[in-house]
């Protein structure tokens, strides 16, 4: 250090006044420890609040099994504009809901896999086409193990805040080889207890007895008329339910009511 700088200054001439302070011993800690006053004084008055972190948003998994197999023919318009409806009416939900779509016949084919509801395009008739059989437990059983898998190697921020599962069929399983009743009932008992909701719309098949051997609540499975005004009945209401998965809302009940009002409007009573 320079002693010139840390040093008395005097003149000979005219001596200056001089304050008790001058008189005491300065040194490189006091010269630092003035800068950071100077320093932290200087910060707090320029620098602005952060803003608080806004946490992230909930994001909903939907998953969407669906028949394609050759019994579904007669549906083919039905089902795609019941699917489009549903579409259309969670697309408010933008990047906040994930959907893997998953038709299904001897063999299944994933046509939407996790993509943001509110970048998919309608389904065009082309894209699907009924035939063959009906491999029911294979689609389910694969589909729980590939979305549990993906879940689990997630970050925790990006984790969906919820999962749900929609099936639809019109037939009683015919065709599968990997999964039994027993196992994929062991796999959505294990998810049910993990928070993920299971819908259940079946026609032409006894649906209680059907989600019982499946697992599935019997508030959760609903039977539906396998025509333009069922199918689309059915749609109606896993768009209901999907509409309550985007918005973080628990599922009660009235998930179900286009279905039961389509009920009511043939005579029937309420049926699963």
């Amino acid at each position: 250090m320079n002693s010139f700088f840390f040093g008395s200054m005097r003149s000979t001439a005219h001596p200056s006044p001089r304050c008790p302070a001058d008189d005491a011993p300065h040194t490189a800690a006091d010269t630092c420890q003035s800068a950071r006053r100077h320093h932290q004084h200087h910060r707090h008055t320029t620098e602005k609040p952060r803003p608080a972190e806004k946490p992230a948003p909930p994001v909903a998994e939907l998953v969407f099994i669906i028949d394609a197999s050759g019994s579904m023919m007669p549906l083919t318009s039905d089902t795609v504009g019941g699917y489009n409806s549903v579409l259309k009416k969670t697309a408010g939900a933008g990047d906040n809901a994930l959907v893997t779509t998953v038709f299904f016949n001897q063999a299944s084919t994933i046509v939407h896999d996790r993509e943001p509801i509110g970048s998919i395009e309608p389904l065009a008739a082309s894209d699907y086409v009924p035939c063959g059989t009906t491999a029911l437990l294979d689609t389910v059983g694969s589909t729980i193990e590939r979305i549990d898998l993906i879940q689990q190697h997630q970050p925790a921020g990006q984790k969906p805040s919820s999962t749900t599962v929609c099936i639809i069929t019109d037939g009683l399983e015919n065709a599968s080889h990997k999964f039994t009743y027993r196992q994929v009932k062991h796999l959505i008992s294990q998810h049910r207890e993990r928070g993920w909701e299971f819908l259940f719309l079946g026609a032409n098949i006894d649906v209680a007895e059907q989600a019982e051997s499946l697992g599935i609540d019997l508030n959760r499975a609903v039977a539906y008329d396998a025509d333009s005004t069922g199918t689309f009945a059915a749609f109606q209401s896993f768009g209901d339910a999907a509409v309550c998965a985007c918005a973080g809302a628990p599922l009660d009940d009235s998930w179900r009511a286009a279905v039961d009002q389509d009920q009511e409007r043939r005579g029937k009573r309420r049926r699963r």
